[in-house]
Formats: C-alpha cells, structure tokens, sequence
C-alpha cells in the first residue's frame, strides 16, 4: 500500500487481472456519468488519479485530446454547477487541465512523460489538497527510473481564471465595470446588455430594446447610467438603479464605440459612417460633430482630465481631439491596419492602441509619438486596458488569447488562454486585481490579474545558460550564461545566492576548484577569470587567446586551467599565478569543450572540425586523434577511472571512446538534434546529456541503453551531475536552470 491516500474509486475500475489495462468503456464514460449525475467527489477523484489519467492517454482511441474535454465538463455540466465543486476543487481541476494543454505537444510525441509533466508543472500548487495527492501518486507509482523535477523550471498553469459567466446568446462585444467595483455590464450581439454580480457570478438583469448588435459601452462616474451603442443607429442611456431604459439617442449609422466624459456630463459615439457626435446627457442633445477620419471610426477613449478626446480607425490612424474646442490637435499613423481598440495610461500621458496588424503601440499623448510596440499576438488585437496603476496593459485578440505586458519594460509577462473563440473586450477592476474579458465563445471570464502578474518563480538568468558545475560537498551550483554573469544557486532551495559580474561579454564556461574556493570562468569576451566563491570577488583574467573562450577545465590537483577557443588553440594556465604556461595547436576549426582526464594526465579537446585530440598534459604533446564524429564536437567528458571519453556533437549522437587506443566503443543515438552537452556521474555507470530538441537523456554506459528522459521546453544548453550521483542540474537557451533527481 503506497504512502499516499488511496482514491476512493470504484471497484470495477481497478485494474483488470490480465495485461495491466482498464475497460475502454470505463476510460471513456467514468468522467460523463460522474458529471452528468453531479458527483462531485468521484468525479474529482477520478480526474486527479494519475492511473486513470495514463492509462487514457495511452489508450489509441484516447489520448489527450480527448482527457482535456473530460475537465471541460465542469463547465458543460449544470448537475456538477448545480452540485458546487468547491473553489479549491474547481481551481485544482482547472490547474491539471491547463498542465495537460500546455504539455499536449510532448505528450503526443510521447506519451510516457506524462507524470513528468504534470509533477514539474504543479510543484508550486502542492499546498491544493488534489494537486498533493496527485503528486504523492505519481511518485508512488513511478515503476521505471525517471527525472523527477526538484523545483519548478515548467511553465505553470497560469491558475487565472476565476470564474466563467454564462448568459448571452451571442458573441459578447464590450465589457465594463461600475466604479464600486461590484458589478459587471455585458454588450452582445444578442442586442442585450446584462448586468452581473462581480463576487457570485451571477446575473442581475437583462437591458433590452436594442434590435441590433451592441458594440459600444461606458458607464457614468458616478455608476447610476450605462450607454450603450449599437448597428441599429442608437445610443441608449440606461439607469442602472432601476434596471430601465431613460431614453434614445439617434444617429445617422451604426455606433461601434461609446465613451463618457470624466465629469459625467458628456458621451462621445464612434460611427461606421466615419464620425464621432459629442451627445448631452442630461439634455439628450446633439452637441458637436467631429469629422477627420476617412474610414470607419471603431473606438474611442477620453483623457482622465477629460480635456482630450482620442479616436482610431479603419483608415490605419489615431486622431487626438480637443474636447472644449472640438478640434483636431493630432493625427497618429504607424500602424498597418484597421486601428480597433483604445485606452489611454492613467496619467494621462500614453495612449495604448490595438490593430489588426497583430501589434499593440504605445504613443505619447502630448507629442503623438510612437514610443513601444508590442508584438506577439498572432492575429487582430481587438481590446486593450490600462491598469489603475498604470503598470500593465491587458489585450485581447483573435487568437483566442489575453495577454498581460509590463508597460515600463514593453515586454509580456504572460499569455492566458481559456476563451475557445476570438477575445473581444476586456476590462480591469478599479482595484486591478482582476481582468474581464468577453469572447466570441458567448461567455465571459473572470481572471486574477495579480496571479499574472507574479515575478516568475523559476531559477534563471536573463539569458541562455551556457555551462553548469556542482561545488564539491556543498549544495551549491554555479551557472554561466549568455547575460554575460555567473550565478551561484542552492539546489536544495532553487534559489539565487549571488551573481558574478565582471565578464563584458557571455559566458561560456565555468569550473570550479578543487578546494571548492575558487571558479574559474570562460567568456566571449575572450578571457578567462578566477574568482573567490566564499567573496564573490575577482581575483585574476587571463587573456591571451585571440577569438572567443569557449570552454574551461581545472586540474585534479587544482594548480592549472585548461582552455579552449575559438581562435582553434588550447592553452594552459597556472592557476595561482594566471601565468600562461603553453599553448597547445592542432585543430583546424574552433575548440568547444576541454577535458581533464582524473588521473591528472591528459587533456582531451572537442572541435567544430569533427575531431577529439587527446593531448599529454605535462608535455603538451598531441598523443593522438579521434575521428567518427560527421560534424562539429560540441562537447567532451571522461569516466572517473579516466578509461573511456564521453563525447556529444551536431551530428545527433554520443560516442563513447577507449581512451588508451582511441578507438570507438558505442555510439549513442536517440536525440534528435544537436547535443549540447554530455556529464558522467561520479560511479562511471551513466552519462546525462543536453540537446537542442529539448530533452534531457540517461543513458547506462556500458549497454548504451536509454534510461531516462525529460522533455523541457527549451533547447538544452548543459548539464552535470552532483557528487550524490541523483542530482542533475542543466540550463536552457531562455536562462531556465533545471534540478532533477535520478529517482525510481
């Protein structure tokens, strides 16, 4: 019996006495029969058992299509609604669901890392009672060696979104809160607008008496009116108090885009027919009618002063409009297409704007100046807001996604996912912890901004991690990386000890003492440093090579450096002195990795010229070459009896040598691009390796066989592996450092 709690399953759906399967009946309809009959607890239980989970990704009429539509029950079923999933059940459901989408790619190249993938990408949501039993299971039931992630290094579920509204018959064309906070008003095509209690969810009121679709939409400051706008040439001022209808607003065309003046006194439509109409809304007069734009006016925004007025249009441009003299004051063009969506900072200085040239801009309101793009969605930027602190910026698209930037940065945080049809309208609480956005999908969605919004929890740097070595007898894990700095980590916390700076340029290797006092670092900046771990200061460069160092090893007896460069040499240095002692010529091509064979007497060399050297370390002497390599040697390792050479290049495999005949032993092939990066533990039984197709692989030594895998996200840049032969640390080409441990 497994030290977890046992799922409290029914007994027809425990495994079958032949073969290990599971009834195709009971994969298929367990998850529908517990939804559509709103048991709540078996249906929860059934979808956070990992037994249940693999066996119907595994299955061929299955696969994980067809798992991530048993979560979306939860929200097709009104006996599970009507049944009150608990938020925590809800959120932890929701959180495996998203774990799943974002892992469907690996897991339809292969199945097998399913475990894997849920348990690095829910570590951080162990404190959910489901999401722990969860990953109890997967570590209990784990029957084959695998690499089992210490701290997260996965892209999470965002666990954003809070609730979904259901309600509208139609698409859901703009969103919009009251000033308090409470409550949420909807336009849809169905040519309503609905009112709806923030905290429940729940509707509060339906507005009709529009015979058209509803596109435009504000709200008065002191939140006792909406206007809307609509196809059918109306404005519509409605009190939100009484639930009813004031009055009726005329126009000549269809109103895309409503607006209303700070002071309450005003509301500004955009129209098809090119023209914006200044309204009275006490009176419910025609006020003044600006003209400019030569296409199509689609939305409209008002400065928090209300002394400006700013349009976008079909016609590609911004138009900036003074709203006590009704003039144009600026025209904004930089875009490539319609120009759809519109907010404006809440100091009143930026505007934001979406189009469907796929971008979002940011331009300085006094100037008319571009100052940011932001690319990234992949199709029309429909909607866009402003937090209240003006810190983030909210988009909604046609690709069926929000994403949240980080204005100051011009950068995005986070892209969210869960609307099935385009996002047309978002809108941010007055307390800017959360985001509304409605969707072609009919529904509206409630998400946590603040969970968006939370600095990354991973252990990284800024750049690509280029090399990683463990200190002896500590937990800690040094890294260098392309962002030009060395890391110090504790592996047993994942986090941060202290940064190294000095290198002008990225850097590519690092090694570290015998003594575990001192490191010594590579860089594109065509040094080497030495540095003092227990300080963290500098103590020498070495310059001398001509092209970039690319690789560094330290003796066994911790009084020379070995480095390899671009400039095709190897050289030799003494460590305590930063004295050059000899240079060692012979490849042809750059040199990317160098080794030091633990018995203090060779020196091996991997090239860009397909070749090993093996090198005597006293003499500098070439002993001899390996050749079998069809491209460039990316990397190089030797067995602690110093017998055999462990190397990794671009042409996919590993190769493993005889180091006293230099003959080829095995070659290692499973990887299917180039391998960054190869480690041996410290028994000489197992090489880890690193390579660009994402993955990390254990191979056992003597037989070649494949023991182990993880499926990252990112290109694998280097690994090595700790003095307890379990812990394996590696980096990615985005900065992302890794802690696994060889379990099972």
């Amino acid at each position: 019996m497994s030290a977890f709690k046992q799922n409290r399953l029914p007994n027809f759906f425990r495994k079958i006495n032949q073969g290990n399967k599971y009834k195709t009946t009971h994969l298929e309809n367990l998850p529908k029969k517990y939804a559509s009959s709103g048991e709540i607890e078996n249906y929860a239980q059934i979808l956070t058992n990992i037994e249940f989970l693999s066996a119907k990704i595994q299955h061929k009429k299955f696969g994980i299509e067809s798992l991530i539509k048993d979560y979306n029950l939860i929200n097709e079923s009104k006996q599970l609604e009507s049944g009150k999933l608990s938020p925590e059940t809800t959120k932890s459901l929701q959180l495996i669901k998203e774990s799943l989408e974002l892992s469907k790619s690996i897991l339809q190249e292969d199945k097998n890392q399913l475990s894997i993938q849920l348990f690095g990408r829910l570590l951080e949501y162990k404190n959910l009672p489901y999401i722990q039993q969860l990953l109890d299971q997967i570590q209990a039931v784990q029957n084959t060696p695998w690499l089992c992630p210490i701290h997260p290094s996965l892209t999470p579920p965002n666990a954003a979104l809070m609730r979904t509204i259901s309600g509208h018959d139609d698409s859901i064309n703009a969103v919009a809160l009251t000033p308090d906070g409470k409550q949420i008003v909807s336009a849809s095509w169905d040519a309503t607008l609905k009112i709806w209690d923030l905290e429940s969810g729940t509707e509060v009121n339906t507005l009709t008496g529009h015979n058209s679709w509803v596109y435009g939409l504000a709200i008065t400051p002191d939140g006792k009116k909406a206007i809307s706008g609509a196809w059918d040439k109306t404005l519509k001022i409605w009190d939100l108090t009484e639930n009813r209808e004031i009055c009726t607003l005329r126009n000549n065309d269809a109103i895309n885009g409503v607006a209303v003046t700070p002071d309450g006194k005003k509301v500004i439509s955009a129209s098809k027919n090119k023209i914006l109409k200044v309204w009275d809304i006490v009176t419910h007069e025609e006020i003044n009618i600006l003209t400019g734009h030569t296409a199509a006016v689609m939305a409209i925004a008002i400065t928090p002063d209300g002394k400006q007025l700013i349009s976008s249009s079909v016609d590609k441009t911004l138009k900036v409009w003074d709203l006590t003299t009704y003039k144009e004051i600026l025209t904004l063009t930089g875009h490539t297409a319609s120009v759809t969506a519109i907010a404006v900072t809440p100091d009143g200085k930026y505007i934001v704007s979406g189009s469907d040239d796929n971008t979002i801009k940011i331009w300085e309101l006094a100037t008319g100046k571009e100052v940011e793009t932001l690319e990234g969605h992949t199709e029309w930027v429909r909607a866009v807001a402003v937090s209240p602190d003006g810190k983030y910026i909210v988009s909604g698209s046609w690709d069926k996604t929000l994403k949240v930037w980080d204005i100051e940065k011009a950068s995005e945080i986070i892209t969210i996912t869960g609307h099935t049809e385009w996002v047309k309208a978002v809108a941010i609480t007055p307390d800017g912890k959360q985001i509304i956005s409605g969707a072609y999908d009919n529904t509206i969605k409630i998400w946590d901004l603040v969970a968006c919004t939370v600095v990354e929890k991973f252990s990284r740097h800024d750049l690509g991690v280029r090399s990683v070595a463990m200190l002896p007898n500590t937990t800690q894990v040094l890294s260098a990386s392309e962002d030009n700095t060395i890391k110090v980590w504790n592996s047993t916390t994942g986090k941060e000890v202290t940064t190294l700076v000095g290198h002008t340029q990225g850097v590519s290797g690092v090694a570290i003492a015998p003594d575990g006092i001192r490191a010594v670092s590579a860089s594109e900046d065509n040094t080497l440093k030495v540095w003092n771990l227990e300080t963290s200061e500098e103590l020498l460069t070495l310059a001398g090579h001509d092209f970039w160092v690319n690789a560094v090893a330290i003796t066994p007896g911790g009084k020379c450096v070995i480095s390899g460069s671009s400039d095709r040499t190897v050289k030799i240095w003494n460590l305590l002195t930063g004295n050059e002692i000899r240079t060692l010529r012979g490849h042809t091509d750059g040199i990317w990795s160098v080794a030091v064979t633990p018995d203090g007497k060779n020196v091996i060399s991997a090239s860009w010229d397909e070749t090993l050297k093996v090198w005597d370390l006293a003499s500098g002497a070439e002993i001899r070459t390996l050749w079998g390599h069809t491209d460039g040697i990316w990397s190089v390792a030797v067995t602690p009896d110093s017998k055999k050479v462990i190397s990794a290049a671009w042409d996919d495999t590993i190769r493993i040598w005889d180091l006293a005949s230099g003959k080829e032993l095995r070659k290692l092939s499973g990887h299917t691009n180039t391998i960054r990066s190869v480690a041996v533990t410290p028994d000489g039984k197992r090489i880890v390796s690193a390579a660009a197709d994402q993955k990390l692989k254990v191979w056992d030594i003597e037989t070649g066989k494949e023991l182990m895998s993880f499926s990252g996200e990112n290109s694998f840049y280097c690994c090595s592996v700790g003095e307890d032969r379990k812990t394996v640390v590696a980096g990615d080409s985005e900065g992302v450092m890794h802690f696994l441990e060889m379990a099972g």
